[in-house]
């Protein structure tokens, strides 16, 4: 069991999560129920599966959660591409934000390709 506070992926999520609801929250009221809960619910969910997916005893479950964290920061990199298609929000905190989400898509991919490894590794011992 690893503590989810030292990872630098769940560092990095949360700083991700803080971005979006400050971008969510310079949108416009008509989105409050749409793209604004949309956005905050992805992003918040990436260190949320980070975190709780590090506490489980097992390999095969944190790879799952690590899988959900990907889903989820998918889902945000789409609401931010759809931001920026319609031109809804500061376009500067919309690319700033999609960087960043990409930066952690990779790192999460990068884990989740480790873990596998590591998996089929011990699998084949």
């Amino acid at each position: 069991m690893k503590d989810f506070r030292k990872l630098e992926i769940w560092k990095e999520g949360i700083e991700r999560t803080v971005l979006a609801y400050h971008l969510a929250n310079s949108l416009p009221d008509y989105e409050k129920f749409g793209l604004c809960t949309q956005i905050r619910r992805s992003a918040r969910s990436i260190p949320a599966n980070i975190s709780e997916g590090s506490s489980r005893s097992s390999q095969v479950e944190y790879r799952r959660f690590l899988d959900v964290a990907w889903g989820s920061a998918n889902e945000l990199e789409t609401d931010l591409t759809v931001l920026r298609r319609i031109e809804l929000g500061n376009a500067e905190m919309i690319e700033e934000l999609l960087l960043k989400v990409q930066s952690i898509q990779r790192r999460i991919n990068t884990l989740i390709q480790r873990i596998s490894k590591d998996m089929h590794q011990s699998e084949t011992k």
